[in-house]
């Protein structure tokens, strides 16, 4: 939403879970599933190899990083595999070892020259960081927490004025009390919650 806002020609959208590539599909993004597809073979061609303006907006928490993501496909509960199961990717690019996969994509996809924006958490060190592949194509990396103050009125002035509909992205809303349960649904995404994309709470 905010990408095309700003004036993007095209957005991409890089997941594997079916019902958030359905929901961004539906805002207008082109929707690429990483567990059948190369997304940088995708972008490059899209963009006639000219690059993308590339963010990660997950961090540490997509798959492969954290029990329950275990990139093996292993991590179980009540005898069902969480998330992700690494045993049905068809794609010969993903990596479930890398534990910085989506660094390594934009790297290669971004403009020269251009900025690579990590608003999404990483709390420790990493290896197989392409620091190469930065150097060679002249990127720098913008990333920490979103400062959150310099943008909330603006936000909502676009929202009180119809130019974004927030409730596209909220898919349950629920009292404040049941914080807990709403970030449950939302990194667990199994069965009855396979649906939870985004979650707003109730004073």
């Amino acid at each position: 939403m905010s990408s095309s806002l700003r004036g993007a020609a095209s957005v991409f959208s890089i997941d594997h879970w079916p019902i958030r590539l359905e929901k961004t599909r539906d805002l207008g993004a082109e929707t690429i599933n990483f567990d059948n597809d190369d997304p940088v073979d995708i972008i490059k061609r899209e963009t006639s190899r000219k690059g993308a303006i590339c963010f990660d907006a997950v961090g540490y928490e997509a798959v492969g990083h954290m029990a329950g993501n275990a990139s093996d496909g292993t991590a179980m509960n009540n005898g069902e595999k969480e998330n992700h199961d690494d045993s049905k990717v068809g794609n010969p690019a993903y990596d479930p070892g890398n534990p910085l996969q989506v660094i390594s994509w934009m790297c290669q996809v971004a403009k020269r020259n251009s900025y690579v924006s990590i608003p999404g958490v990483y709390g420790s060190g990493y290896d197989q960081f392409p620091l190469g592949v930065f150097f060679n194509r002249g990127l720098q990396i913008h990333m920490g927490q979103g400062p959150v103050k310099k943008y909330n009125e603006r936000l909502l002035h676009l929202i009180e004025t119809g130019r974004i509909d927030a409730t596209k992205i909220i898919s349950h809303t629920m009292n404040l009390i049941e914080a807990p349960k709403a970030y449950s649904m939302f990194d667990k995404k199994r069965r009855r919650y396979k649906n939870c994309i985004q979650t707003m709470s109730r004073m």
